[in-house]
């Protein structure tokens, strides 16, 4: 699964036209860190791909490769379809809804699914 996720942190890399090196000194990453995530299956910290994902605006499911929906969830039926493939439950799901604390959220179940790869 972490060979998607650098495919998917290339493709929207290259989508904007940038190199390596140009997108490691936006997000304060090495072009070799980059690199890694691209081409070595080294998988990001949470923190990095919520910037990756902030930046290219593009949803943490697309980068996670548990979606193809490539920009944020912007109606309940998206939101909904994103809480299924994460296995989220209801309270998770209402703290979305309620644009509080998605962040936190969405960390606990990355951490549930990959485990903590804090940087």
């Amino acid at each position: 699964m972490t060979e998607d996720i650098g495919a998917r942190i290339k493709s929207v890399r290259v989508r904007y036209g940038m190199t390596q090196q140009q997108f490691g000194d936006v997000i304060g990453k090495k072009r070799s860190t980059v690199a890694a995530y691209e081409d070595e299956g080294v998988l990001p910290s949470f923190n990095t791909l919520i910037e990756i994902s902030n930046l290219f605006e593009v949803s943490l499911s697309y980068l996670l490769g548990m979606s193809e929906q490539l920009k944020m969830p912007q109606d309940e039926s998206e939101i909904d379809e994103i809480a299924e493939v994460f296995g989220m439950n209801s309270e998770q799901i209402n703290s979305v809804r309620e644009g509080n604390e998605s962040v936190l959220v969405l960390r606990e179940v990355y951490n549930k699914v990959y485990g903590n790869t804090g940087e």
